[in-house]
Formats: C-alpha cells, structure tokens, sequence
C-alpha cells in the first residue's frame, strides 16, 4: 500500500510532454478510482484532498517507508555496506515543507550539483557522507519526474 501511495502522489501534476507515459498512467490510476473495489482508497484520498496548490496532504509515515528502503538500496550501492535498520532517518518534501527547505537551501543546492540521473530524468539522486569515519552519517536528494523532491538524512543512533 505505501508503494501504491508515493506512486500516486508522485504523478500528480506530471509534464505530460516530458513524461507521457508516467502521466498517461496517473491519469489511468485516477480512471481506475472508479471501480467498486477502489471505495476504500477513493475515500482516504478524498479525505486527503486540499484545494489549492499540491492537492493532497501526504501521509508522512507512507512516504517516510518508501523513502528509507530507497536511501537504504541506493546506501549499499554508494557505499557497498548495509544502513542498519536502527539509524535514525528523517526527511523534507521540499514542495510540501517549504519552510524547512529554506533552512536547507545550502546542502540541496550542494548536492543538486552532483545528481546521478536514472531512468532519463524519472530519478535523480546524490548524498554525501558528512560524519565520517561513521558512514551512517548522510545527506540525500532524492528527485522524481523533476518536479517532486526529498531531502532525507541518516544520522547516528546515539
């Protein structure tokens, strides 16, 4: 369910130009919110919903899962060890926190200008260890079509 929420909440408000396929399937994912077997998620995303720019609330602790499993897969493809589940993670959505992203423009724009691209644009990510010698001390930025970014940071358990 928390793949299918941040795949949801990602596609919203795609460039259908630059990302056809992707838009093409957010709208069919909304098409699909019409089918009887889909009252249950119909009604939590309407519960979600918020006029105005972004649309929807996220839910924190959705996004926080799937977020941590891909700073963990893209930690031990960096860094060639394991993040243990016990250090601490946290993260901004840059669009939806605008405020704590300020306060973080420094460390984004630094590591804006390292961004590994997968997927041609769909992904782009970069880190960087900041508390070494504990390499579990890290700082990421993680961005989706371009236009949905995260910041996400692990820091030591103690």
């Amino acid at each position: 369910m928390e793949d299918e929420h941040f795949n949801f909440m990602l596609k919203l408000g795609l460039d259908r130009n630059r990302f056809p396929t992707e838009n093409a399937d957010s709208l069919d994912s909304i098409y699909r919110l019409t089918r009887p077997n889909k009252v249950g998620w119909r009604s939590y995303l309407m519960q979600r919903y918020r006029p105005g720019p972004g649309g929807f609330l996220i839910d924190r602790e959705r996004i926080e899962i799937v977020l941590r499993r891909i700073v963990r897969g893209l930690f031990y493809h960096g860094i060639g060890m394991r993040l243990p589940e016990f250090v601490p993670f946290k993260f901004v959505s840059i669009e939806d926190q605008p405020r704590n992203a300020a306060e973080l423009k420094d460390v984004t724009d630094f590591l804006a200008g390292n961004l590994q691209t997968i997927g041609g644009g769909k992904f782009r990510y970069a880190f960087a260890q900041c508390g070494l010698p504990d390499p579990f001390v890290t700082a990421w930025l993680l961005t989706f079509y371009d236009h949905r970014r995260f910041f996400c940071f692990t820091s030591n358990p103690l």
